[in-house]
């Protein structure tokens, strides 16, 4: 569970750093949630929705877990994340591409949907939206 551990403290962190539910100096009620889309790749090298558009209110974060077990597959990888368009493997702009082990948050007031995508099918991620 070293990848929920590492969530935790993310979410944590970006609370504190200013980037969660302070808006402006006030507080914002804020709930905790898991996003709507999948947070398993049902179809490897297959883009798939992780947010749809404007269900990211106040912030998320995404993380690709460090070990083949905790990513549910046979060898680590790495994952593709787009805030704006589809994903396509590999990277390129505008996404983002996060190595086993590393995260990302999203930004605030986001209003389009995020896709994410990886080689192999079954690759699990953790997500946290508020």
């Amino acid at each position: 569970m070293k990848s929920l551990s590492t969530l935790f403290w993310l979410v944590a962190t970006i609370i504190v750093l200013g980037g969660g539910p302070a808006l402006n100096q006030q507080r914002v009620a804020t709930t905790v949630s898991a996003p709507s889309g999948a947070l398993t790749l049902a179809s490897g090298a297959t883009a798939q929705t992780l947010f749809n558009a404007n269900e990211v209110i106040n912030g998320c974060a995404i993380i690709n877990p460090l070990t083949a077990t905790e990513q549910g597959i046979g060898a680590a990888e790495s994952i593709t994340i787009s805030f704006i368009t589809t994903a396509v493997a590999g990277g390129g702009r505008p996404t983002s591409i996060l190595e086993a082990g590393q995260a990302i948050a999203c930004p605030q007031g986001l209003t389009q949907p995020v896709s994410w995508i990886a080689t192999t099918t079954s690759h699990a991620i953790n997500v946290v939206k508020w």
